[in-house]
């Protein structure tokens, strides 16, 4: 399959996992999760890069919570994070999303990565925010500069580290 197909195929699940995360939130995480297990199934070093990723993620989402960025209504895991399981099990969607297409992420530059990364994390918040699953107590606008800086910063790390492990895996394969 070229790569734009992939790229087009993958989008389209990972939007519908992120549909039935935000909007089914807790009631429908077994279907989410299904839907995880499924890719990482399918999908050789998913579930490693996961955990991996999704990890500061959560970081990243707990200290939003924390210091009044985000607010859920329901937290039922961990309860000191404020953060939903939902919100957990999308973490690990998106890192695994990230993964599937780390090809065309490598190809192209940092500058493109971060100016994309940081406002479309930013809009899956606020999306979320409409449609109820998120709380943003500062408002949109502050809310909105504070995703984007944190988000962009989230992009970074994430290249940072798909080159870290292309690397190893190339060295493993052509040593």
């Amino acid at each position: 399959m070229n790569q734009n197909l992939t790229l087009i195929a993958t989008g389209i699940v990972f939007n519908l996992f992120w549909l039935v995360s935000v909007f089914g939130q807790s009631q429908y995480i077994w279907l989410s999760v299904l839907m995880l297990l499924t890719s990482w199934w399918f999908v050789p070093g998913g579930f490693q890069w996961a955990l991996l990723l999704a990890l500061p993620g959560i970081l990243m989402d707990a200290l939003l919570v924390y210091f009044g960025v985000y607010a859920f209504a329901e937290t039922t895991f961990y309860p000191q994070s404020g953060l939903p399981v939902w919100l957990m099990v999308l973490w690990l969607g998106f890192s695994t999303f990230l993964w599937c297409i780390r090809k065309l992420i490598l190809a192209r530059t940092p500058f493109l990565i971060a100016a994309l990364g940081g406002p479309a994390g930013a809009v899956s918040y606020l999306a979320g925010e409409r449609l109820g699953a998120v709380m943003l107590p500062l408002g949109l606008l502050k809310s909105a500069v504070i995703i984007v800086i944190c988000w962009t910063l989230f992009s970074m790390l994430a290249l940072w580290w798909l080159k870290r492990i292309d690397k190893t895996i190339y060295r493993d394969v052509n040593p």
